[in-house]
């Protein structure tokens, strides 16, 4: 994977991290209505679920890519 480098001030980096917190908190409570439980959402995201073939459906559906991206 390729990064790019950046530099933020002390401000800059407080915002950039709230709004990661805002997108994580966010993206969080609609995987839960999407998967269907907080329990089935943070086994997915950690991976310790695998993601069923509707599941995969679904979050193709929302994300608008091609369902095989998670099967």
């Amino acid at each position: 994977m390729f990064y790019h480098s950046i530099t933020l001030s002390k401000p800059g980096i407080f915002r950039a991290l709230l709004v990661v917190a805002a997108w994580f908190w966010l993206f969080s409570f609609s995987l839960v209505e999407i998967l269907g439980s907080s329990g089935i959402t943070s086994e997915v995201i950690k991976g310790t679920q695998e993601i069923s073939k509707v599941q995969a459906q679904i979050l193709a559906g929302f994300f608008q890519v091609e369902t095989e991206l998670f099967i």
